[in-house]
């Protein structure tokens, strides 16, 4: 089985018995294996720090007392020697020494012996030390006591020798030598062993004890939400995820429950979309149709009138495969803008003055209000078809007096837009949702006026400019669309064109 297949129960579970099995192998190392190097280590560290204290009071009058009290507290002996160094002949003088040990090699040596230790450190830079076993013990110290615990084969102890050759302040040599004993460790490590052994055990043990209740209390709620998963994506939209505790699982768990949501929703816009464009498509080509068979099976009468028809619904039947192919182009994030500086005021003035003659015939009017002249940076064709989608959704939802206003007003560094419309209004429950596609504000009647996008591709657009909107209304006092664009400052803007120069 590869890896990347394991489960994650499994995978906790072997994360964790490698832990442990680490663990154990780690204590084995430093307890038993590597334990006689760490406790020798130890004793040379103490001896080396117990001769720096004795060179640094050599010279003083209480050498005796701070020696002795270093032997007792380190159980370690020492012996000090001053150095008479003729070049052919040695001789060693005691200044200084502490006994504590039974097995002490540094008080019962030779001459001979002391003067080895003397060259040994004196040719090693000052210093020499060295471990001696127990066979090297019994040559160094052939005496009544040692000949004793030999008799009685009782393992004697290693000892630690340290020799250091070194100067007072007067030029004066003086000889050190510090004897530490190294205590078998054999029965700490018997004991250690067996204690390890159960550790061992017990560690092991563990491991897989918490390795399962961990994994079990992890992949569970994991589990519950992959399978409610699989659910959703067999088009179960209703599933509800449950995190179970953890605030990974629980955010998981809402973002899932989120999606699912919004694939609920998005699904029962799909068929909503499927049936709204089936709807605005049937009713024009039906349109289309019946006066086109009209106008074959009666040849003889006057056809103006149905081509008038024809030409409307052709129309009616661009206007919405246009806003289809529009919207699509701001959903999918392929809509390209072209931004420029240009005059708003002079824009929407053309604006609303063509909107105006074809209207008039209607009935309808658009009056203009503009209190500043203004100019912008943006896509002036883009944000021209935004706001004929909002004087569209105006003049659908126009009050009895079919008039619509539009407004520019500058703030501060805001140019502010608005198109209001006199009509029944939007109830407040319907704000949220206005710039939704298809949605019509519980007015059904109203549905066939549009194709149910053009608010929805105003919103594109304007999110496009990183512009401001929102719409404002009170139910039958009317309603009022508006959007906010930064104003160009006057030191932005190109400057006018000479006579015979082209403009910047």
């Amino acid at each position: 089985m590869r890896w990347h297949g394991i489960s994650l129960r499994w995978r906790i579970f072997f994360y964790l018995l490698a832990f442990a099995l680490t663990m154990v192998c780690l204590l084995w190392l430093f307890q038993i294996v590597y334990l006689d190097e760490f406790y020798e280590q130890v004793k040379t560290e103490n001896i080396q720090q117990t001769a720096i204290t004795i060179r640094e009071s050599v010279l003083s009058e209480e050498l005796q007392s701070v020696v002795t009290d270093l032997s007792q507290r380190r159980q370690i002996c020492v012996s000090l020697y001053a150095v008479k160094d003729n070049g052919w002949k040695v001789g060693f003088q005691q200044v200084a020494s502490a006994d504590v040990l039974s097995d002490c090699i540094i008080h019962h040596i030779g001459s001979e012996n002391i003067a080895n230790y003397y060259f040994s450190a004196r040719d090693n830079g000052g210093v020499f030390s060295e471990r001696i076993s127990r066979a090297a013990f019994s040559l160094l110290r052939q005496d009544a006591e040692t000949r004793f615990w030999e008799s009685r084969d009782i393992g004697l102890p290693d000892s630690l020798v340290y020799s250091s050759v070194f100067r007072d302040m007067a030029g004066k040599t003086y000889l050190l030598l510090l004897n530490a004993s190294i205590s078998p460790v054999n029965a700490t490590v018997s004991t250690l062993r067996l204690q390890l052994t159960w550790i061992s055990a017990i560690l092991v043990l563990l491991a897989l004890t918490l390795s399962s209740i961990i994994a079990g209390r992890l992949s569970r709620p994991i589990d519950r939400i992959n399978k409610a998963a699989r659910a959703l994506a067999g088009g179960h939209f209703g599933q509800q995820f449950d995190g179970g505790g953890y605030r990974e699982i629980n955010e998981l768990a809402d973002t899932l429950n989120y999606a699912a949501l919004e694939l609920g929703r998005s699904e029962k816009l799909q068929r909503d979309i499927l049936a709204n464009i089936s709807h605005d498509l049937r009713t024009p080509l039906t349109m289309i149709g019946g006066y086109a068979e009209y106008m074959r099976d009666f040849p003889d009468e006057d056809r103006s009138e149905s081509l008038d028809v024809i030409i409307q619904e052709t129309r009616r039947l661009t206007r919405l495969v246009n806003d289809v192919l529009d919207y699509s182009r701001l959903s999918s994030g392929t809509q390209q803008l072209s931004p420029e500086s240009f005059d708003l005021s002079e824009s929407l003035r053309d604006f609303v003055k063509r909107y105006n003659a074809l209207l008039q015939p209607e009935g309808y009017a658009i009056g203009l209000f503009i209190d500043k002249e203004a100019w912008i940076n943006g896509d002036e064709a883009r944000i021209l078809q935004a706001l004929g989608n909002m004087l569209n959704n105006a003049l659908t939802h126009a009050g009895a007096d079919k008039m619509i206003e539009v407004c520019q007003e500058v703030r501060e560094e805001e140019v502010r837009v608005s198109v209001r419309d006199r009509g029944p209004g939007i109830a407040a429950s319907d704000l949220p949702h206005i710039w939704d596609r298809y949605y019509h504000a519980d007015a059904p009647e109203r549905a066939g006026h549009s194709s149910g996008l053009g608010l929805s591709i105003v919103k594109g657009i304007l999110e496009l400019h990183h512009a401001r909107y929102g719409v404002e209304s009170r139910e039958g006092e009317g309603c009022t669309f508006w959007f906010e664009l930064p104003a160009e400052r006057a030191s932005d803007l190109p400057s006018p064109a000479k006579d015979g120069e082209e403009p910047d």
